[in-house]
């Protein structure tokens, strides 16, 4: 009998083995990709595009939004279009738009609030414009140079969603906090994707820097408030056979917020949208197995790896229970088990970090994950007795 609680329990130990081996494979898959780009000398051969349009939600951007407009209108020919949505606005951020050069419609609508119904009130004004391509870019973020055409020309190449690498830039009053939180989201939105992407496998959609094929994306509903509505689309789509496909080549910029509050909020909105779409994660297995798909059953796969911060609590958990039931009940193997998993999640992470991380933060600085693990602490509380369930605005820094 007690080989069969010790084997029950190891079978507990597995289920964060899972997670963890799917980072190994995606870092080693990342370490790939840039290798293999790191070695390409020539440009892929250029693809006629056709006209595009960039459409930008934005909900009290006055600051900043002139900025990015700037970084997006000289890569645009006369056929193309940038129209910002300037949604339940309260300050001057249609003025500051038009003054920049963009075309702006407004809406007023504060029972519906939300990134999606901006997007969805921006495709409606631009079906009559017909773009064969449509790029979503926040109005914080800044286009780098080339990254407009690249992301169309792929959009049109592959007839698929196309994420560009949603790159955060430190604020300018850092923080140690900050350093760490920029580690991993770029882990998040480099690295991870950036691995996927050496195996042929689908990228999540992060929000901005995004390119759609206008006929695929006018067949999908955009219009709510979900929390994290860039990854739902995502999911749809690949359940619909067009999976988005990432392209590190193309950059879209933001920067942190510079505040712990401002921080906590994003973190939170976004925390909590992840881990609301894990419910509806056996559907999407039962589904991918169904259609006999392998991009949705990657990408729900994707889907379960739970934040990094919730991940190394998890583990923590279970070496605690690992160890307990060796030191009580004198079981080994669960506890050599959790161990080897440990510590294959932490050279995979000093892997990543030294690859993709060094110029955000130092050696001596990754002392301070643990704290940054305990600063999440209460976002994961939250989620169970106080869950995010509405979209609200970040606090900003300077823009880029």
């Amino acid at each position: 009998m007690s080989l069969f609680f010790e084997g029950l329990f190891l079978a507990l130990m597995v289920f964060a083995a899972v997670p963890v081996l799917m980072l190994v494979v995606q870092v080693a898959g990342a370490l790939h990709s840039a290798r293999r780009s790191a070695l390409q000398a020539a440009a892929p051969a250029p693809v006629p595009i056709g006209s595009i349009a960039v459409l930008m939600p934005a909900h009290d951007e006055a600051d900043g939004i002139a900025r990015t407009i700037r970084s997006v209108l000289p890569q645009l020919r006369a056929a193309d279009h940038l129209l910002v949505v300037a949604d339940n606005c309260s300050d001057e951020t249609a003025q500051s738009a038009r003054d920049a050069g963009a075309s702006v419609i407004e809406r007023h609508d504060p029972q519906r609030r939300g990134k999606g119904f901006a997007l969805a009130f921006g495709m409606q004004h631009l079906a009559a414009l017909q773009p064969e391509v449509v790029i979503v870019l926040d109005a914080d973020c800044l286009a780098s140079p080339g990254a407009i055409p690249l992301l169309a020309s792929q959009a049109t190449l592959r007839q698929t969603p196309i994420q560009a690498h949603y790159r955060m830039q430190l604020p300018t009053d850092v923080t140690l906090m900050n350093k760490v939180s920029a580690f991993a989201w770029r882990f998040k939105t480099l690295v991870r994707p950036l691995g996927y992407l050496a195996f042929g496998l689908p990228s999540q959609l992060m929000g901005s820097g995004m390119a759609f094929p206008t006929q695929l994306l006018s067949r999908f509903d955009l219009g709510g408030s979900h929390l994290v509505e860039d990854l739902k689309l995502g999911l749809d789509m690949t359940c619909a056979g067009a999976a988005p496909r990432f392209e590190p080549g193309a950059e879209v910029i933001s920067s942190l917020p510079p505040s712990a509050q401002g921080s906590r909020k994003q973190r939170t909105r976004w925390e909590h949208g992840h881990l609301g779409m894990l419910a509806k994660a056996p559907a999407l297995f039962a589904l991918a197995r169904r259609k006999r798909s392998g991009m949705l059953l990657a990408a729900v796969a994707d889907l379960c790896v739970p934040p990094l911060a919730l991940l190394v609590l998890l583990l923590s958990a279970q070496s605690l229970m690992a160890l307990g039931g060796f030191m009580l009940l004198g079981w080994l193997l669960p506890l050599l088990f959790i161990a080897a998993v440990c510590l294959l999640f932490g050279l995979s992470m000093l892997v990543a970090w030294w690859s993709f991380g060094r110029d955000v933060l130092t050696a001596g600085e990754l002392a301070a994950i643990p704290f940054y693990v305990l600063w999440k602490v209460p976002i994961y509380i939250g989620f169970v007795f106080r869950r995010e369930r509405t979209w609200v605005r970040t606090e900003r820094g300077p823009s880029p």
